[in-house]
């Protein structure tokens, strides 16, 4: 059963996709906040989610390479939106978009 998400700290973004993922988030009404330090390198990516945001663990684990990470899907009014990754053994925060959405 989808539980309720308002806000997402994310820890690790691919450089590439930043404006894609930026673009795609934000004409759904997700508010990005990026931190960055004194020399301006991203550091993390704090979202807030608008109303009936929801979010589901899938039951196996995700493995890229040797990592593996619990992966949940993030859904806006019932539809998808994006996959929420938690890094197992560090516990950061990634998400990923497919190609086709953006």
């Amino acid at each position: 059963m989808p539980e309720p998400i308002t806000e997402l700290t994310v820890n690790a973004l691919n450089g590439e996709m930043y404006n894609l993922f930026r673009r795609y988030l934000e004409k759904r009404k997700v508010i990005w906040t990026d931190t960055r330090d004194k020399w301006g390198v991203l550091l993390s990516v704090h979202l807030t989610f608008p109303p009936d945001t929801t979010y589901k663990q899938i039951s196996q684990t995700y493995v890229y390479d040797t990592d593996s990470y619990t992966r949940h899907y993030i859904y806006l009014r019932g539809e998808f939106l994006l996959y929420w990754n938690v890094h197992k053994s560090t516990q950061l925060n990634h998400i990923s978009i497919p190609y086709a959405y953006l």
